[in-house]
C-alpha cells in the first residue's frame, strides 16, 4: 500500500509480505485484514447466494504513533474495499453469451458496465476470451461542482469522489474450459484542480486466479415440505 501526496511530501507505504505491521495507526484497519478468510456460495450462473465472513475485523485500537508527515498520508487512504465488490470482481464480470452486454455492477457504486468481446488470450497456462468492459453514464472529467470541492476539504474524500464519478475502465479474461474468470482488472483515475489545489486519484482493482477446484451447490432448504407421493399398484 502506498499514499503520497506530491506537493507536500506526505507519504507512507507498507508491504504486508515484508513487515507484520505498517508502524502507523492510519494503517491499522487493512493490517486488520492480513490472513482474514471469507466464503461464498455461488450458483451456476455466477451470481452469488451467500457470503460469510465479508465483513472486515474491526482494527485494533492506536498505538503510539509514527512519524506526523507519514500519520497523515496514512489516514488519508480510502477504506478496505468491501468483501462484496470483490466477489463481484471475482463473479460479476463473467462475459456474457453475446458479443455487447451491459449489466450492473457494484465497484465504489453500483452502476451500469459496457461489455465488449475483444478476442482471445492466454493468461498463464488459461486460454481465455477477453471482455473490454467500462462505464456507461461516467464521464473522463470530473466538474469540481460535483465534488463540492473547496479549499480545507479533505483530501482522501475528494480523492474517493473523484473514483466514483469518473469512468471505470478494464478488462476481464474467461476460460471456457475451466468455467471460471482467470483475471479482471478495473480502474479509476481523474484529476482535478482548483484554485491552487490539484488532486489526482487513481484507484486500480485486480483478482486474478490462483487455484481452482469443485464443490457440490446444494439447493436452497425451503421451510415446506415436500407433498407426499401418490401410492401406485
Amino acid at each position: 500500500m502506498e499514499t503520497r501526496f506530491e506537493t507536500t511530501g506526505e507519504h507512507a507505504e507498507w508491504d504486508s509480505d515484508k513487515k507484520k505491521s505498517s508502524g502507523l495507526n492510519g494503517f491499522k484497519r487493512f493490517e486488520a485484514l492480513v490472513g482474514h478468510k471469507f466464503t461464498a456460495t455461488v450458483e451456476a450462473d455466477g451470481s452469488w447466494r451467500e457470503l460469510k465472513g465479508g465483513d472486515w475485523p474491526a482494527a485494533a485500537k492506536p498505538g503510539k504513533a509514527g512519524a506526523e508527515r507519514d500519520e497523515r498520508a496514512a489516514a488519508a487512504t480510502h477504506d478496505p474495499t468491501p468483501a462484496g465488490v470483490w466477489m463481484n470482481l471475482l463473479f460479476d464480470c463473467t462475459p456474457a453469451a453475446k458479443e455487447v452486454d451491459t449489466k450492473k455492477i457494484r465497484l465504489l457504486d453500483e452502476e451500469p458496465i459496457h461489455f465488449h468481446a475483444d478476442g482471445t488470450e492466454t493468461v498463464g497456462k488459461y486460454a481465455c476470451v477477453k471482455s473490454r468492459m467500462h462505464s456507461t453514464d461516467r464521464e473522463h472529467a470530473v466538474a469540481p461542482a460535483k465534488l463540492n470541492a473547496r479549499d480545507g476539504s479533505d483530501a482522501g474524500a475528494i480523492g474517493l469522489a473523484l473514483a466514483r464519478e469518473t469512468r471505470k475502465r478494464g478488462n476481464a479474461w474467461f476460460s471456457r474450459k475451466a468455467g471460471c474468470l482467470v483475471k479482471t482488472e478495473f480502474q479509476a483515475g481523474s484529476e482535478i484542480t482548483w484554485g491552487k489545489q490539484s488532486i489526482h486519484a487513481d484507484y486500480k482493482w485486480r483478482v486474478e486466479l490462483k487455484d481452482r477446484g469443485f464443490t457440490t451447490v446444494k439447493p436452497p432448504v425451503t421451510t415446506e415440505d415436500p407433498p407426499a407421493p401418490t401410492p401406485t399398484k
